[in-house]
């Protein structure tokens, strides 16, 4: 074998070295998990964000306690403070659209009913509770607090329920009063928290108890209990990103960063591989080829 045939031989080896170590590289990121490769456009909240919203949380809470004390006027003040913050804070990365709109639209009612020609001051009370709970959802998305209205709305469940077995008309029309109030207070949260679809399913809901006890179809209310329970506890149960569980390392978990475990992986390869070529190309180089009878008769 001549030293062209050996270098064409080597350089093809070569070749399919660098196509398997574009393969290894490849499949490498292709097996990174999904949350890393979407962290990073994921838009970062800034410091200025997270400042803003604690300012909005302090006027929240600022307002709901000058409700309680019956300071109307203070709790008016906060509440024109709270919706000039809002104006100046960006939402990228906060919540999305549809919640942006629920916290617009609960600070716009609660000055509304502080504007009122005769205000109502339990009315008053429920925006501020309302906008409250919203500037909450958007500064502790973890754990926010309108999560504590899952007792109280199973409890109207249960009254409901209970109605419709005994077809007691006042007591469905009073737990159905309760749940309605209880809805309005969550929903801009929901918005903010969870998907829209979520607030959609509420709303969905409260129609249909609205249909089937202004109608007195009881029967088919008792019936579809279970599934409207089902519901509402999805509604609460939390995010798996929520829990801050820390659970025990099993043999089957995956590195840190499987990314550089691969690539790393595939540069050995690629390093053990590339050695064995060179020391063929080398040994072939110096084999002595002996001519066999063959070669000496072609010469004859």
């Amino acid at each position: 074998m001549n030293t062209e045939t050996l270098r064409s031989s080597f350089l093809r080896g070569m070749r399919l070295i660098v196509l398997a170590a574009l393969v290894l590289t490849s499949a490498a990121a292709c097996s990174a998990p999904a949350e890393e490769r979407s962290t990073e456009s994921k838009p970062v909240v800034t410091d200025e964000q997270y400042a803003a919203l604690d300012t909005m949380n302090k006027h929240a809470e600022q307002a709901y306690q000058s409700m309680k004390d019956g300071d109307y006027e203070n709790a008016k003040g906060k509440i024109v403070q709270l919706s000039v913050s809002a104006t100046r804070l960006s939402f990228e990365g906060i919540t999305s659209i549809e919640g942006m709109g629920a916290l617009t639209e609960s600070i716009s009612a609660a000055l509304h009913s502080f504007n009122s020609i005769q205000p109502n001051e339990h009315e008053q009370l429920l925006e501020v509770i309302r906008v409250r709970l919203a500037v909450d959802a958007l500064s502790h998305p973890k754990q926010p607090m309108w999560l504590d209205f899952r007792k109280p709305l199973s409890e109207d469940l249960t009254e409901l329920e209970n109605a419709a077995k005994k077809r007691d008309q006042h007591t469905a029309n009073s737990a159905l009063k309760k749940w309605r109030s209880h809805v309005k207070l969550i929903r801009p949260a929901v918005l903010i928290s969870r998907d829209a679809s979520e607030a959609v399913k509420l709303d969905s809901m409260t129609a249909f108890f609205d249909r089937t006890v202004g109608k007195k179809e009881w029967g088919q209310l008792a019936s579809s209990m279970p599934n409207l329970t089902q519901g509402l506890q999805d509604l609460f149960r939390q995010n798996d990103d929520d829990q801050e569980t820390i659970l025990p390392l099993a043999p089957t978990e995956e590195p840190p960063h499987p990314f550089l475990w691969s690539l790393a992986i595939g540069s050995v390869i690629v390093i053990v591989l590339t050695y064995v070529a060179w020391r063929r190309y080398h040994s072939e180089s110096a084999y002595v080829r002996v001519k066999s009878e063959r070669d000496f008769d072609r010469k004859l």
